[in-house]
């Protein structure tokens, strides 16, 4: 299956909790929450492919949440995180690895900094 793609604006000096679901769809059209117990999971966000890392999120350090058997997935960078980023925006993606070690490579996209005013 080739990975989703998502575009997402990381505000500056926010907190920033986008929430995606992993499901499944059976040939009648019913969607399925994949059931997440067990996985892990990682994201990068880069200037580019190879180059320069903004946000560095894991399962393993808090920064995704992963919701079990309700498929969801949740990235949770504080204020404080998104406040020091200064990279202009980039490429991004997701990878959670199941209990079996299969990595699968869900979302992708690209990303920009909105710059924050307020200080």
């Amino acid at each position: 299956m080739p990975a989703g793609k998502k575009n997402l604006v990381v505000e500056q000096g926010a907190t920033f909790d986008p929430l995606f679901t992993w499901y499944t769809q059976n040939d009648a059209g019913v969607r399925t929450p994949v059931d997440l117990t067990g996985y892990s999971a990682k994201a990068q966000f880069r200037d580019d492919f190879g180059g320069a890392v903004a946000l560095d999120l894991t399962s393993a350090d808090g920064s995704i949440v992963l919701g079990d058997a309700l498929g969801t997935i949740q990235f949770l960078v504080a204020d404080t995180v998104t406040g020091a980023v200064t990279l202009e925006g980039g490429v991004w993606d997701l990878e959670l690895t199941a209990p079996s070690g299969k990595v699968t490579r869900l979302l992708q996209g690209k990303w920009k900094l909105s710059l924050e005013a307020t200080e």
